[in-house]
Protein backbone atom coordinates (compact mmCIF):
# COMPACT_ATOMS: atom_id res chain seq x y z
CA UNK A 1 0.00 0.00 0.00
CA UNK A 2 2.65 2.45 0.67
CA UNK A 3 4.56 1.15 -2.26
CA UNK A 4 1.66 2.26 -4.54
CA UNK A 5 1.44 5.47 -3.04
CA UNK A 6 4.60 6.47 -3.23
CA UNK A 7 5.03 5.38 -7.27
CA UNK A 8 1.90 7.77 -7.61
CA UNK A 9 3.49 10.39 -5.72
CA UNK A 10 6.15 10.15 -7.47
CA UNK A 11 4.35 10.13 -10.73
CA UNK A 12 2.60 13.82 -9.89
CA UNK A 13 6.15 15.20 -9.10
CA UNK A 14 7.90 13.65 -11.74
CA UNK A 15 5.27 13.05 -14.70
CA UNK A 16 8.10 14.77 -18.04
CA UNK A 17 10.04 12.23 -16.75
CA UNK A 18 7.69 9.36 -16.95
CA UNK A 19 5.82 10.49 -19.93
CA UNK A 20 9.38 10.36 -21.84
CA UNK A 21 9.66 7.36 -20.17
CA UNK A 22 6.75 5.90 -21.66
CA UNK A 23 7.09 7.09 -24.63
CA UNK A 24 10.47 5.37 -25.30
CA UNK A 25 8.70 2.11 -23.81
CA UNK A 26 5.95 2.21 -26.18
CA UNK A 27 8.71 2.89 -29.45
CA UNK A 28 10.77 0.11 -28.24
CA UNK A 29 7.74 -2.58 -28.26
CA UNK A 30 6.57 -1.22 -31.49
CA UNK A 31 9.81 -1.45 -33.01
CA UNK A 32 9.96 -5.04 -31.86
CA UNK A 33 6.94 -5.95 -33.82
CA UNK A 34 8.09 -4.15 -36.74
CA UNK A 35 11.36 -6.17 -36.84
CA UNK A 36 9.20 -9.46 -36.50
CA UNK A 37 6.70 -8.35 -39.45
CA UNK A 38 9.93 -7.15 -41.65
CA UNK A 39 11.06 -11.55 -40.36
CA UNK A 40 7.72 -12.27 -41.92
CA UNK A 41 8.37 -10.79 -45.58
CA UNK A 42 6.03 -7.15 -45.06
CA UNK A 43 7.31 -4.30 -46.39
CA UNK A 44 8.26 -1.72 -44.26
CA UNK A 45 5.20 0.80 -44.74
CA UNK A 46 3.14 -2.58 -44.29
CA UNK A 47 5.15 -3.87 -41.52
CA UNK A 48 4.88 -0.29 -39.18
CA UNK A 49 1.18 -0.32 -40.31
CA UNK A 50 0.74 -3.82 -38.71
CA UNK A 51 2.45 -3.33 -35.83
CA UNK A 52 0.26 -0.09 -35.16
CA UNK A 53 -2.81 -2.68 -35.67
CA UNK A 54 -1.37 -4.60 -33.54
CA UNK A 55 -0.54 -2.60 -30.76
CA UNK A 56 -3.64 -0.35 -30.73
CA UNK A 57 -3.80 3.06 -30.55
CA UNK A 58 -0.78 4.31 -29.09
CA UNK A 59 -2.49 7.36 -27.18
CA UNK A 60 -4.90 4.93 -25.62
CA UNK A 61 -2.39 2.81 -24.00
CA UNK A 62 -0.75 6.06 -22.81
CA UNK A 63 -3.64 6.85 -20.62
CA UNK A 64 -4.24 4.18 -19.28
CA UNK A 65 -1.00 3.58 -18.21
CA UNK A 66 -1.44 7.63 -16.36
CA UNK A 67 -4.39 6.13 -14.97
CA UNK A 68 -2.51 3.62 -13.46
CA UNK A 69 -0.16 5.58 -12.16
CA UNK A 70 -0.90 9.12 -11.22
CA UNK A 71 -3.04 9.85 -8.41
CA UNK A 72 -6.25 10.83 -10.53
CA UNK A 73 -8.37 12.45 -7.79
CA UNK A 74 -5.58 14.59 -7.14
CA UNK A 75 -5.06 15.51 -10.57
CA UNK A 76 -8.60 16.41 -11.38
CA UNK A 77 -9.00 18.49 -8.36
CA UNK A 78 -5.98 20.34 -9.74
CA UNK A 79 -7.31 20.02 -12.74
CA UNK A 80 -10.99 21.53 -11.77
CA UNK A 81 -9.34 24.33 -9.44
CA UNK A 82 -7.28 26.18 -12.42
CA UNK A 83 -10.50 25.89 -14.41
CA UNK A 84 -12.02 27.81 -12.14
CA UNK A 85 -9.53 30.68 -11.34
CA UNK A 86 -9.73 31.24 -15.86
CA UNK A 87 -13.30 31.34 -15.53
CA UNK A 88 -12.85 33.62 -12.66
CA UNK A 89 -10.30 35.65 -13.71
CA UNK A 90 -12.59 36.38 -16.91
CA UNK A 91 -15.42 37.32 -15.69
CA UNK A 92 -14.03 39.68 -12.56
CA UNK A 93 -17.95 40.79 -12.41
CA UNK A 94 -19.59 37.80 -11.48
CA UNK A 95 -16.43 36.63 -9.14
CA UNK A 96 -17.16 39.64 -7.29
CA UNK A 97 -20.28 39.42 -7.09
CA UNK A 98 -19.87 35.58 -5.96
CA UNK A 99 -17.04 36.15 -3.54
CA UNK A 100 -19.06 39.00 -2.01
CA UNK A 101 -21.90 36.52 -1.64
CA UNK A 102 -20.58 33.73 -0.12
CA UNK A 103 -18.42 36.04 1.99
CA UNK A 104 -21.39 37.60 3.75
CA UNK A 105 -22.84 33.82 4.28
CA UNK A 106 -19.84 32.71 5.97
CA UNK A 107 -18.66 35.44 7.52
CA UNK A 108 -22.52 35.31 9.12
CA UNK A 109 -22.05 31.84 10.05
CA UNK A 110 -18.23 32.79 11.77
CA UNK A 111 -19.56 34.88 14.00
CA UNK A 112 -22.59 33.64 14.95
CA UNK A 113 -20.35 30.06 15.73
CA UNK A 114 -17.91 32.11 17.55
CA UNK A 115 -20.31 33.23 19.90
CA UNK A 116 -21.94 30.07 20.06
CA UNK A 117 -18.48 28.51 20.87
CA UNK A 118 -17.57 30.47 23.43
CA UNK A 119 -20.82 30.54 25.24
CA UNK A 120 -22.12 27.24 24.94
CA UNK A 121 -18.90 24.95 23.91
CA UNK A 122 -15.94 26.46 25.32
CA UNK A 123 -14.96 24.74 28.79
CA UNK A 124 -15.35 27.00 31.87
CA UNK A 125 -12.28 29.29 32.60
CA UNK A 126 -12.06 27.32 35.88
CA UNK A 127 -10.00 24.63 37.11
CA UNK A 128 -11.62 21.33 36.41
CA UNK A 129 -14.97 23.36 35.21
CA UNK A 130 -16.61 19.95 34.23
CA UNK A 131 -16.60 19.27 38.24
CA UNK A 132 -18.24 22.48 39.68
CA UNK A 133 -21.89 22.27 39.99
CA UNK A 134 -24.36 24.59 41.74
CA UNK A 135 -27.24 23.35 44.56
CA UNK A 136 -30.12 24.43 44.56
CA UNK A 137 -33.62 24.14 47.09
CA UNK A 138 -37.01 24.87 45.62
CA UNK A 139 -40.64 24.40 46.94
CA UNK A 140 -44.32 24.68 45.36
CA UNK A 141 -44.62 27.90 46.96
CA UNK A 142 -40.77 29.37 45.04
CA UNK A 143 -42.14 27.61 41.69
CA UNK A 144 -38.80 27.78 39.37
CA UNK A 145 -37.14 30.25 42.05
CA UNK A 146 -34.21 28.78 44.09
CA UNK A 147 -34.99 29.29 47.97
CA UNK A 148 -31.41 29.21 48.52
CA UNK A 149 -29.87 27.98 51.17
CA UNK A 150 -29.57 29.21 55.31
CA UNK A 151 -26.22 28.18 57.35
CA UNK A 152 -27.59 25.18 58.84
CA UNK A 153 -28.58 23.54 55.84
CA UNK A 154 -25.26 24.59 54.68
CA UNK A 155 -23.66 22.74 57.33
CA UNK A 156 -25.80 19.67 57.15
CA UNK A 157 -25.05 19.23 53.11
CA UNK A 158 -21.12 19.85 54.12
CA UNK A 159 -20.74 17.31 56.74
CA UNK A 160 -22.80 14.68 55.19
CA UNK A 161 -22.58 14.33 51.09
CA UNK A 162 -20.08 11.31 49.91
CA UNK A 163 -20.05 12.56 46.54
CA UNK A 164 -18.88 15.90 46.98
CA UNK A 165 -15.53 16.99 47.60
CA UNK A 166 -16.01 20.74 48.77
CA UNK A 167 -18.89 22.54 49.37
CA UNK A 168 -18.87 26.49 49.48
CA UNK A 169 -21.10 29.36 49.70
CA UNK A 170 -21.89 32.68 48.47
CA UNK A 171 -23.65 35.74 48.77
CA UNK A 172 -23.70 39.49 47.91
CA UNK A 173 -24.95 42.28 49.88
CA UNK A 174 -23.84 46.29 49.48
CA UNK A 175 -21.53 48.06 52.42
CA UNK A 176 -20.07 51.55 52.22
CA UNK A 177 -16.48 52.16 51.98
CA UNK A 178 -14.43 54.61 53.79
CA UNK A 179 -10.74 55.07 53.40
CA UNK A 180 -10.40 56.15 50.14
CA UNK A 181 -10.33 59.53 48.48
CA UNK A 182 -14.16 59.48 49.04
CA UNK A 183 -16.35 56.83 50.80
CA UNK A 184 -17.77 54.53 47.67
CA UNK A 185 -20.96 52.24 47.26
CA UNK A 186 -19.57 48.67 46.97
CA UNK A 187 -21.04 45.49 46.04
CA UNK A 188 -19.24 42.76 48.29
CA UNK A 189 -19.37 38.85 47.65
CA UNK A 190 -19.63 37.37 51.16
CA UNK A 191 -18.01 33.42 50.12
CA UNK A 192 -16.29 30.67 52.32
CA UNK A 193 -12.73 31.00 52.38
CA UNK A 194 -12.96 27.91 50.61
CA UNK A 195 -14.42 29.65 47.15
CA UNK A 196 -11.80 30.55 45.37
CA UNK A 197 -9.73 27.21 45.79
CA UNK A 198 -12.72 25.25 45.18
CA UNK A 199 -12.94 27.40 41.85
CA UNK A 200 -9.31 26.73 41.04
CA UNK A 201 -8.84 30.42 40.82
CA UNK A 202 -5.74 31.97 41.23
CA UNK A 203 -4.68 35.40 42.41
CA UNK A 204 -3.16 37.69 40.41
CA UNK A 205 -1.54 39.98 43.46
CA UNK A 206 -1.40 38.78 47.21
CA UNK A 207 -3.46 35.75 48.32
CA UNK A 208 -6.98 34.52 48.69
CA UNK A 209 -8.72 33.44 51.63
CA UNK A 210 -7.12 31.06 53.78
CA UNK A 211 -9.58 28.98 56.68
CA UNK A 212 -8.58 31.28 59.66
CA UNK A 213 -9.17 34.28 57.84
CA UNK A 214 -12.64 32.69 58.61
CA UNK A 215 -12.57 31.91 61.98
CA UNK A 216 -14.21 34.19 65.12
CA UNK A 217 -12.07 36.95 66.17
CA UNK A 218 -9.50 37.12 63.26
CA UNK A 219 -8.87 40.11 61.69
CA UNK A 220 -11.00 41.51 58.38
CA UNK A 221 -9.87 40.85 55.36
CA UNK A 222 -10.74 42.15 51.41
CA UNK A 223 -10.29 40.66 47.91
CA UNK A 224 -10.23 42.86 45.17
CA UNK A 225 -11.72 41.85 41.61
CA UNK A 226 -10.03 42.78 39.10
CA UNK A 227 -12.12 45.54 37.21
CA UNK A 228 -12.83 47.52 40.88
CA UNK A 229 -8.80 47.35 41.14
CA UNK A 230 -8.47 48.72 37.60
CA UNK A 231 -11.63 51.20 37.87
CA UNK A 232 -10.97 52.34 41.45
CA UNK A 233 -6.92 52.36 42.08
CA UNK A 234 -5.65 52.46 38.86
CA UNK A 235 -4.03 49.21 38.74
CA UNK A 236 -2.30 49.84 41.94
CA UNK A 237 0.48 47.15 42.30
CA UNK A 238 1.19 48.14 45.59
CA UNK A 239 -2.55 47.94 46.71
CA UNK A 240 -2.15 44.67 49.04
CA UNK A 241 -1.96 45.72 52.78
CA UNK A 242 -3.52 48.28 52.47
CA UNK A 243 -6.61 49.13 55.41
CA UNK A 244 -10.09 50.39 54.59
CA UNK A 245 -13.02 51.21 57.12
CA UNK A 246 -16.24 49.19 56.64
CA UNK A 247 -19.00 47.90 59.12
CA UNK A 248 -17.07 50.26 61.79
CA UNK A 249 -14.22 47.68 61.11
CA UNK A 250 -10.92 48.06 59.50
CA UNK A 251 -10.57 46.08 56.61
CA UNK A 252 -7.16 44.87 55.01
CA UNK A 253 -6.68 44.02 51.31
CA UNK A 254 -4.42 40.88 50.82
CA UNK A 255 -5.23 40.55 47.11
CA UNK A 256 -6.44 40.87 43.85
CA UNK A 257 -8.51 38.31 41.65
CA UNK A 258 -7.39 38.20 37.61
CA UNK A 259 -9.65 39.01 35.12
CA UNK A 260 -12.30 35.98 35.37
CA UNK A 261 -16.36 35.69 35.02
CA UNK A 262 -17.73 36.05 37.92
CA UNK A 263 -20.75 34.17 39.37
CA UNK A 264 -23.33 34.57 39.90
CA UNK A 265 -23.00 37.64 39.57
CA UNK A 266 -20.35 40.89 39.84
CA UNK A 267 -19.07 42.30 43.19
CA UNK A 268 -16.48 44.68 43.46
CA UNK A 269 -14.60 42.82 46.72
CA UNK A 270 -14.58 39.88 48.96
CA UNK A 271 -14.83 39.09 52.01
CA UNK A 272 -15.51 36.19 54.37
CA UNK A 273 -18.15 35.36 56.13
CA UNK A 274 -17.29 35.77 59.61
CA UNK A 275 -16.52 39.64 58.48
CA UNK A 276 -20.34 39.78 57.13
CA UNK A 277 -22.87 41.95 60.20
CA UNK A 278 -25.81 39.71 59.22
CA UNK A 279 -23.92 36.25 58.30
CA UNK A 280 -22.04 36.32 61.10
CA UNK A 281 -24.74 37.27 63.65
CA UNK A 282 -25.91 33.94 66.37
CA UNK A 283 -29.43 34.86 65.35
CA UNK A 284 -29.09 34.60 61.85
CA UNK A 285 -26.94 31.17 62.22
CA UNK A 286 -29.38 29.61 64.18
CA UNK A 287 -32.27 30.15 62.11
CA UNK A 288 -33.00 27.38 59.51
CA UNK A 289 -35.48 29.21 57.49
CA UNK A 290 -32.92 31.88 57.17
CA UNK A 291 -31.99 30.92 53.44
CA UNK A 292 -30.39 33.44 51.12
CA UNK A 293 -27.33 31.69 50.46
CA UNK A 294 -25.77 30.34 47.19
CA UNK A 295 -24.24 26.95 47.17
CA UNK A 296 -21.89 25.11 44.90
CA UNK A 297 -19.85 22.15 45.01
CA UNK A 298 -17.44 20.23 43.13
CA UNK A 299 -17.61 16.57 43.05
CA UNK A 300 -15.25 14.27 43.90
CA UNK A 301 -12.75 12.31 41.36
CA UNK A 302 -14.95 9.79 38.87
CA UNK A 303 -18.07 11.14 40.80
CA UNK A 304 -21.02 11.55 38.40
CA UNK A 305 -24.03 14.55 38.36
CA UNK A 306 -26.55 11.67 38.87
CA UNK A 307 -24.72 10.09 42.03
CA UNK A 308 -24.34 13.70 43.76
CA UNK A 309 -27.90 13.78 42.80
CA UNK A 310 -28.84 10.89 44.77
CA UNK A 311 -26.92 11.78 47.52
CA UNK A 312 -28.00 15.36 47.99
CA UNK A 313 -31.92 13.68 48.03
CA UNK A 314 -31.23 11.21 50.84
CA UNK A 315 -29.79 14.13 53.29
CA UNK A 316 -32.59 16.25 52.26
CA UNK A 317 -35.28 13.80 52.99
CA UNK A 318 -33.49 13.29 55.86
CA UNK A 319 -33.30 17.17 56.98
CA UNK A 320 -37.13 17.17 56.27
CA UNK A 321 -38.07 14.24 58.60
CA UNK A 322 -35.62 15.74 61.66
CA UNK A 323 -36.71 19.42 61.44
CA UNK A 324 -40.49 19.24 60.25
CA UNK A 325 -41.48 22.58 61.09
CA UNK A 326 -38.88 24.21 58.98
CA UNK A 327 -40.05 21.57 55.81
CA UNK A 328 -44.05 21.99 55.99
CA UNK A 329 -45.24 18.57 53.79
CA UNK A 330 -47.70 21.13 51.28
CA UNK A 331 -44.64 23.07 50.66
CA UNK A 332 -42.87 19.93 49.23
CA UNK A 333 -39.14 20.91 49.61
CA UNK A 334 -36.35 19.48 47.43
CA UNK A 335 -33.14 19.67 46.23
CA UNK A 336 -31.78 19.89 42.77
CA UNK A 337 -27.82 19.40 41.46
CA UNK A 338 -26.41 21.25 38.03
CA UNK A 339 -23.26 21.48 36.19
CA UNK A 340 -22.04 24.94 36.70
CA UNK A 341 -21.73 24.97 32.97
CA UNK A 342 -25.44 24.07 32.52
CA UNK A 343 -26.22 27.08 34.91
CA UNK A 344 -24.51 29.10 33.07
CA UNK A 345 -25.42 28.52 29.68
CA UNK A 346 -29.47 27.41 29.81
CA UNK A 347 -30.92 30.79 29.67
CA UNK A 348 -28.93 31.48 26.26
CA UNK A 349 -28.96 27.99 24.59
CA UNK A 350 -31.87 28.34 23.01
CA UNK A 351 -31.53 32.17 21.63
CA UNK A 352 -27.77 31.17 20.40
CA UNK A 353 -28.95 28.03 18.34
CA UNK A 354 -31.97 29.91 16.79
CA UNK A 355 -28.88 32.47 15.86
CA UNK A 356 -27.06 29.49 14.41
CA UNK A 357 -29.48 28.63 12.43
CA UNK A 358 -30.98 31.65 11.02
CA UNK A 359 -27.24 31.86 9.82
CA UNK A 360 -26.86 28.25 8.74
CA UNK A 361 -29.99 29.52 6.20
CA UNK A 362 -28.09 32.78 5.55
CA UNK A 363 -25.67 30.84 3.77
CA UNK A 364 -28.19 28.27 2.32
CA UNK A 365 -29.21 31.43 0.71
CA UNK A 366 -26.25 33.14 0.01
CA UNK A 367 -25.34 29.62 -2.08
CA UNK A 368 -28.89 29.72 -3.94
CA UNK A 369 -28.16 33.28 -4.81
CA UNK A 370 -24.66 32.18 -6.18
CA UNK A 371 -25.48 29.18 -8.06
CA UNK A 372 -28.69 31.00 -9.70
CA UNK A 373 -26.16 33.61 -11.30
CA UNK A 374 -24.44 30.18 -12.66
CA UNK A 375 -27.52 28.97 -14.22
CA UNK A 376 -27.93 32.70 -15.91
CA UNK A 377 -24.69 32.47 -17.28
CA UNK A 378 -25.22 28.70 -18.15
CA UNK A 379 -28.47 29.52 -20.10
CA UNK A 380 -27.24 33.01 -21.24
CA UNK A 381 -24.28 30.69 -23.93
CA UNK A 382 -26.87 27.92 -24.32
CA UNK A 383 -26.71 29.15 -28.33
CA UNK A 384 -22.82 28.23 -28.93
CA UNK A 385 -24.06 24.74 -27.85
CA UNK A 386 -26.26 24.82 -31.90
CA UNK A 387 -24.38 23.47 -34.85
CA UNK A 388 -26.15 23.79 -38.07
CA UNK A 389 -25.61 20.98 -40.77
CA UNK A 390 -27.56 20.06 -43.97
CA UNK A 391 -27.09 16.46 -43.01
CA UNK A 392 -28.48 14.70 -39.64
CA UNK A 393 -25.58 14.72 -37.20
CA UNK A 394 -26.03 11.09 -36.05
CA UNK A 395 -25.12 10.25 -39.83
CA UNK A 396 -21.74 11.61 -39.37
CA UNK A 397 -20.25 9.57 -36.56
CA UNK A 398 -19.52 6.74 -38.54
CA UNK A 399 -17.73 8.61 -41.34
CA UNK A 400 -15.89 10.33 -38.53
CA UNK A 401 -14.78 7.54 -37.25
CA UNK A 402 -13.50 5.81 -40.09
CA UNK A 403 -11.87 9.49 -42.04
CA UNK A 404 -10.25 9.46 -38.00
CA UNK A 405 -8.50 5.90 -38.13
CA UNK A 406 -7.51 6.33 -41.82
CA UNK A 407 -5.93 9.55 -41.06
CA UNK A 408 -4.11 8.27 -37.65
CA UNK A 409 -4.28 4.87 -35.82
CA UNK A 410 -3.19 6.06 -32.31
CA UNK A 411 -6.01 8.94 -32.26
CA UNK A 412 -8.59 6.75 -29.36
CA UNK A 413 -12.48 7.61 -30.24
CA UNK A 414 -15.13 6.48 -27.86
CA UNK A 415 -18.66 7.68 -27.23
CA UNK A 416 -18.52 9.51 -30.70
CA UNK A 417 -22.06 12.39 -29.79
CA UNK A 418 -23.32 15.02 -31.68
CA UNK A 419 -23.81 18.48 -29.75
CA UNK A 420 -27.66 18.25 -29.61
CA UNK A 421 -26.81 15.10 -27.50
CA UNK A 422 -24.96 16.74 -25.58
CA UNK A 423 -26.39 19.86 -25.11
CA UNK A 424 -29.18 18.21 -23.83
CA UNK A 425 -27.77 16.05 -21.61
CA UNK A 426 -25.62 19.29 -19.94
CA UNK A 427 -28.82 21.36 -19.89
CA UNK A 428 -30.95 19.30 -18.63
CA UNK A 429 -30.29 19.74 -14.87
CA UNK A 430 -29.99 23.82 -15.61
CA UNK A 431 -33.61 23.30 -17.30
CA UNK A 432 -35.33 21.66 -14.69
CA UNK A 433 -33.60 24.50 -12.03
CA UNK A 434 -34.98 27.20 -14.33
CA UNK A 435 -38.67 25.32 -14.68
CA UNK A 436 -38.83 25.15 -11.03
CA UNK A 437 -37.58 28.64 -10.14
CA UNK A 438 -40.09 29.94 -12.65
CA UNK A 439 -42.94 27.89 -11.13
CA UNK A 440 -41.70 29.42 -7.55
CA UNK A 441 -41.70 33.14 -9.38
CA UNK A 442 -45.54 32.35 -10.56
CA UNK A 443 -46.59 31.17 -7.26
CA UNK A 444 -44.83 34.89 -5.53
CA UNK A 445 -46.74 36.57 -8.65
CA UNK A 446 -49.89 35.00 -7.10
CA UNK A 447 -48.98 36.11 -3.53
CA UNK A 448 -47.86 39.49 -4.37
CA UNK A 449 -51.33 39.72 -6.69
CA UNK A 450 -52.67 38.59 -3.63
CA UNK A 451 -51.38 40.88 -1.24
CA UNK A 452 -52.12 43.84 -3.59
CA UNK A 453 -55.46 43.50 -2.88
CA UNK A 454 -55.58 42.90 0.56
CA UNK A 455 -53.55 46.51 0.33
CA UNK A 456 -56.29 48.09 -2.00
CA UNK A 457 -59.28 46.37 0.54
CA UNK A 458 -57.47 47.92 3.87
CA UNK A 459 -56.72 51.41 2.10
CA UNK A 460 -60.71 51.82 1.26
CA UNK A 461 -61.85 50.36 4.71
CA UNK A 462 -59.26 53.13 6.64
CA UNK A 463 -60.58 55.98 4.40
CA UNK A 464 -64.41 54.36 4.85
CA UNK A 465 -65.14 57.22 7.53
CA UNK A 466 -64.15 59.85 5.30
CA UNK A 467 -66.93 58.45 2.36
CA UNK A 468 -69.38 58.24 4.84
CA UNK A 469 -68.80 61.65 6.02
CA UNK A 470 -68.73 62.79 2.21
CA UNK A 471 -71.78 61.56 1.81
CA UNK A 472 -73.74 62.79 4.47
CA UNK A 473 -72.64 66.08 3.55
CA UNK A 474 -74.32 65.78 0.58
CA UNK A 475 -72.12 64.33 -1.82
CA UNK A 476 -73.46 61.80 -4.33
CA UNK A 477 -72.88 58.20 -4.23
CA UNK A 478 -71.47 57.48 -7.51
CA UNK A 479 -68.96 60.38 -6.23
CA UNK A 480 -68.00 58.53 -2.75
CA UNK A 481 -67.87 55.08 -5.23
CA UNK A 482 -65.69 57.04 -7.40
CA UNK A 483 -63.28 58.11 -4.46
CA UNK A 484 -62.96 54.81 -3.28
CA UNK A 485 -61.72 53.70 -7.20
CA UNK A 486 -59.95 56.47 -7.46
CA UNK A 487 -57.87 55.06 -4.02
CA UNK A 488 -57.60 51.73 -5.49
CA UNK A 489 -56.24 52.86 -9.05
CA UNK A 490 -54.20 55.08 -7.33
CA UNK A 491 -52.93 52.61 -5.15
CA UNK A 492 -52.42 49.90 -8.31
CA UNK A 493 -50.22 52.32 -10.42
CA UNK A 494 -48.55 53.03 -7.86
CA UNK A 495 -47.47 49.20 -7.07
CA UNK A 496 -47.50 48.59 -10.71
CA UNK A 497 -44.73 51.05 -11.29
CA UNK A 498 -42.41 50.26 -8.27
CA UNK A 499 -42.55 46.32 -9.76
CA UNK A 500 -41.57 47.71 -12.88
CA UNK A 501 -39.15 49.47 -11.29
CA UNK A 502 -37.56 47.04 -9.20
CA UNK A 503 -37.68 44.70 -12.50
CA UNK A 504 -35.66 46.89 -14.44
CA UNK A 505 -33.03 47.39 -11.59
CA UNK A 506 -32.99 43.83 -11.25
CA UNK A 507 -32.64 43.23 -15.15
CA UNK A 508 -29.61 45.80 -15.66
CA UNK A 509 -27.93 43.62 -12.35
CA UNK A 510 -28.00 40.43 -14.07
CA UNK A 511 -26.87 41.93 -17.06
CA UNK A 512 -24.13 43.59 -15.65
CA UNK A 513 -23.03 40.25 -14.29
CA UNK A 514 -23.56 38.18 -16.56
CA UNK A 515 -23.39 39.77 -20.05
CA UNK A 516 -26.05 40.72 -22.31
CA UNK A 517 -27.75 37.60 -23.67
CA UNK A 518 -27.44 37.93 -27.86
Amino acid sequence: MLKRAMRKLRALLFRARLECEMEREMQFHLERETEENLRRGMSLAEARRAARMSFGGVEGVKEECRDMQRPRPLETLWQDVRFGARMLRKNPGFSLLAVVTLALGIGANTAIFSVVYGVLLRPLPYQDGHQLVVLQQYSAQSGANSLGFSVKEIRDYREQTQTLAEVTEHHSMTFTLFGGAEPELIQTGVVSANYFEMMGVKPLLGRTFLPEDETHGADAVLVLSYDYWQRSHRGDPHVTGRRFRMNDRPHTVIGVLPPVPQYPNENDVYMPTVACPTRSSEAFQSNRNGRMMSVFGRLKSGGELAQAQADLSVIADNMRQQHADAYPAQQRFHTSVTSLHDELTQRAQKTFLILLGTAGLVLLIACANVANLALARVMRREHEMAVRTQIEPQHLIRQLRSAVYEFDLDTAIDQVRTLEDTGREAMASPRLTATLLNLFALLALVITAAGIAGVMALAAAQRRHEIGVRLALGARRDAGAGHAARIEAGLARFVIGRGRRVGHDARRIVVAVCGRAD
